[in-house]
């Protein structure tokens, strides 16, 4: 606020704000629910909830978070180290996802496919890809014009790409101390798994996954894009705090993997 940022961008307001937001959430669940397809005595009970993520990348109309949806899940399934179990659950639950997405668009709306899947130019989408291009340029002409500090943080949300939002807003700046920062938590993520194994590479995959989808939209802001990144934070800190105190903590980690 300091700074002269003032959030009024409808996407902040929640999961019924706008579709996109709800097709960005889907995808950066997926990989969380996969592992607990994996890792849950209750297996039926995560792909329920992967059934529905879907079901709500599918609603929401998103091109990108409708494109990436199955190659998070393909990355989280190739990442997990329990494949074999989890590769034949995700396997009958998307053969039921689409069969049932299928059967239900049929059967309520048979016209809808141009509305839900735009990657055709279809429902609104050759205009949106339109107000994108000129957003990006908008974008770089700030960038060009000043470079170093950007034009102002009040400026974060107008691109749509993250990537694109940071360096109009805050030039080299703040694109340096971003690439910093989200270099660090795949680093941490990526360490967790030798600490945490399974659950430290699906908090990877979907952080990545966020990172991927950004340059193409704009949830930079949005407070749940960094649950992510505080579970990583957390996981750091206890392997830090196992690792200065010794195996005491160890309890504490089967605690966390319950």
């Amino acid at each position: 606020t300091s700074l002269g940022y003032e959030s009024n961008n409808i996407r902040q307001v929640g999961l019924a704000g706008h579709p996109t937001t709800l097709g960005l959430v889907g995808v950066i669940a997926t990989p969380l629910a996969l592992h607990f397809i994996a890792s849950l005595r209750l297996r039926w009970l995560a792909c329920a909830a992967l059934l529905i993520l879907g079901g709500g990348v599918l609603a929401s109309g998103s091109r990108g978070a409708q494109a990436l949806f199955p190659l998070a899940a393909l990355v989280a399934v190739l990442l997990s180290p329990l494949r074999r179990r989890l590769l034949k659950w995700f396997t009958l639950t998307g053969l039921g996802t689409a069969a049932a997405g299928a059967i239900a668009i049929r059967q309520w709306k048979p016209d809808a496919f141009d509305e839900i899947f735009r990657f055709r130019g279809s429902g609104g989408g050759g205009a949106s890809d339109s107000d994108r291009g000129v957003l990006a340029r908008q974008a770089l002409d700030d960038f060009i014009e000043f470079p170093v500090f950007g034009l102002g943080i009040r400026h974060i949300n107008e691109a749509h790409s993250i990537y694109l939002e940071v360096i109009a807003a805050g030039g080299l700046v703040l694109a340096i101390a971003m690439l910093v920062y989200w270099g660090g938590a795949v680093r941490d993520s990526w360490r967790a798994r030798r600490h945490l194994g399974g659950l430290g590479l699906a908090l990877l995959a979907s952080l990545s996954v966020w990172l991927g989808l950004g340059a193409i939209q704009n949830q930079l802001t949005d407070r749940y894009l960094y649950y992510t990144v505080g579970c990583i934070a957390a996981m750091t800190s206890l392997r830090k705090s196992e690792d200065s105190e010794g195996p005491g903590l160890q309890r504490g980690r089967t605690d966390v993997n319950d």
